[in-house]
């Protein structure tokens, strides 16, 4: 079902996060990466971790990318 809101229409899955075809994460790694930034890691660090470049660490921190994840 659709967020209020959403675009999506009805019966359609949004392809937003992990639902993404060229996602390379999950929703637990991309929450872990999230919670990395509070544990004072680096980007550089995390991303070799989890096989992404910096630059997706980083969007992920600032909420450019997986905004499900950010505290309404």
């Amino acid at each position: 079902m659709a967020r209020p809101g959403s675009m999506s229409l009805p019966g359609w899955q949004s392809t937003a996060g992990a639902n993404s075809r060229t996602s390379k994460l999950t929703l637990e790694q991309a929450r872990a990466i999230l919670d990395a930034k509070d544990g004072g890691e680096s980007g550089v660090v995390v991303a070799k971790r989890y096989g992404v470049s910096p630059y997706t660490v980083y969007q992920i921190w600032v909420g450019k990318r997986w905004k499900c994840l950010r505290k309404a």
